[in-house]
């Protein structure tokens, strides 16, 4: 059998090519005939079988454009004119393109919200328990948020059950004559008056004074047993502080200021404004298991204060 030349190898494989388009586009039949004829010469089906050879201003030349089916032409031989398939197919390939990449990046997006929903479940969560107390590598008891609460609390800490049931309710009525002073007064005119805050201010003196009433080293115990914060914890030290030079560092525990005890942040910010400023006063504090003692300056401490519930008698 006789190889065709070269030079008829561009329309042959044009043909194919063509063909292959038409079969994919709507309309192709068309589409085909008008490229075998642009091709060829010769519409399918035609008895001659002698290829038209291309003009030499037919169009630009292999070196400088490929046609869009993608195949290599020969070296030097002219490029047919794209016809309505090849710009079709072009189009159909662009499309495919964009579709896959934004399947891509639709996949992405959904990959990205899958973790986003995660993340939300973990914090929504339940945990196992309270957080551990600060030091002692257990949960606390859960905050008392009742009467009852409270007087478990009180038992928990050494108190009789006949007298903790006489704190509890001595406690109750305080709050609901603060209750009861507040509705007169608003329903009067007169909440928020300087008569408001006096008659406030005698509630609060008559208020039971627990921990001078069952002892420090009780109420110490009770605000533990009822979950409630009973340490001031140093978070970090101001440089060139008083607390700096005393050699306080972050995570200590402030226990006692001047001779007082502590067991909240507002007790101490109190006890650090009080007396002459400037004064020598004891501040002991608690590391881990050991017990330090520092001398300071009566006034700002120099550090940042957080609260924590540890508990006493571990």
């Amino acid at each position: 059998m006789k190889i065709p030349p070269p030079h008829y190898l561009v329309p042959i494989l044009t043909f194919l090519a063509g063909a292959t388009v038409g079969m994919l586009i709507p309309g192709g039949d068309e589409k085909l005939s008008e490229a075998a004829k642009t091709t060829t010469g010769v519409v399918p089906g035609d008895k001659s079988d002698a290829p038209a050879v291309p003009s030499e201003n037919q169009g630009p030349t292999a070196n400088e454009v490929f046609s869009a089916t993608t195949l290599k032409p020969v070296e030097g031989e002219p490029l047919p004119p794209a016809h309505d398939g090849d710009l079709q197919a072009a189009d159909l390939n662009t499309r495919l393109q964009a579709m896959s990449a934004a399947w891509t990046q639709m996949q992405a997006d959904v990959a990205r919200l899958a973790e986003r929903v995660e993340g939300v479940e973990r914090k929504l969560a339940p945990t196992d328990g309270p957080s551990e107390a600060v030091g002692e590598g257990k949960a606390p008891p859960t905050r008392a948020s009742t009467l009852e609460d409270r007087r478990t609390a009180l038992v928990t800490a050494g108190v009789t059950a006949n007298r903790a049931a006489d704190i509890v309710w001595r406690q109750a009525q305080m709050e609901l004559d603060r209750l009861e002073l507040r509705d007169i007064a608003i329903r009067e005119g007169w909440f928020g008056s300087d008569r408001y805050r006096e008659e406030a201010s005698l509630i609060r003196k008559d208020a039971l004074d627990l921990r001078a009433e069952i002892g420090e080293e009780s109420y110490d115990r009770y605000l533990y047993a009822a979950g409630t914060d009973n340490r001031v914890e140093i978070t970090s030290i101001i440089p060139g502080s008083s607390a700096e030079d005393a050699g306080l560092q972050a995570g200590d525990l402030v226990e006692y200021y001047g001779g007082d005890r502590i067991f909240r942040v507002n007790e101490l910010r109190s006890a650090t404004s009080e007396g002459e400023r400037g004064e020598l006063v004891q501040v002991r504090i608690r590391r881990g298991d050991e017990v330090v003692d520092a001398w300071l300056p009566r006034g700002p401490l120099g550090v940042y204060l957080d609260s924590a519930v540890v508990d006493p008698d571990a």
